[in-house]
């Protein structure tokens, strides 16, 4: 009898113990975020566009921004070396194209800048007779 009130005893220990045990808490700290923040750019890009041509007479079309839109202007160029400056919202196409006016494929290089990094150059395509750019703005 004796026997079996010590195994009885000790039962009820292990089992006190165990319950113990399994309900503590573990007080382990929080994972800490790893994920690593880039500031946006939200101002406009300014936007550079070149043209050089070999005439001095051109027609360019061009990206701008007026009136909360992204439009297309198109105007004709009496100099071989014309430069045209718009601020432009970021995460928009930008695109440029230039032909000599009087259909003469005569040679035409265009660039694209954004502040005042180079993105992108083009130069004339003889069989269409068009010079053309394009670029996504970040």
């Amino acid at each position: 009898m004796k026997k079996v009130l010590v195994s009885i005893l000790v039962f009820f220990v292990l089992l006190v113990l165990a319950a113990g045990f399994t309900s503590c808490e573990k007080n382990s700290p929080a994972p800490q975020n790893s994920i690593t923040q880039t500031p946006v750019n939200t101002s406009p890009a300014l936007v550079k566009y070149s043209v050089y041509g070999e005439s001095a007479d051109l027609t360019v079309r061009y990206t701008v921004f007026e009136n909360g839109m992204l439009t297309v202007v198109e105007k004709y160029v009496l100099r071989a070396d014309e430069k045209f400056e718009v601020e432009i919202p970021r995460n928009n196409q930008v695109s440029i194209e230039a032909w000599n006016t009087k259909g003469e494929r005569k040679e035409i290089v265009l660039e694209i800048h954004s502040d005042g990094v180079i993105q992108t150059s083009a130069s004339l395509n003889f069989n269409t007779g068009v010079a053309a750019a394009s670029v996504f703005i970040r």
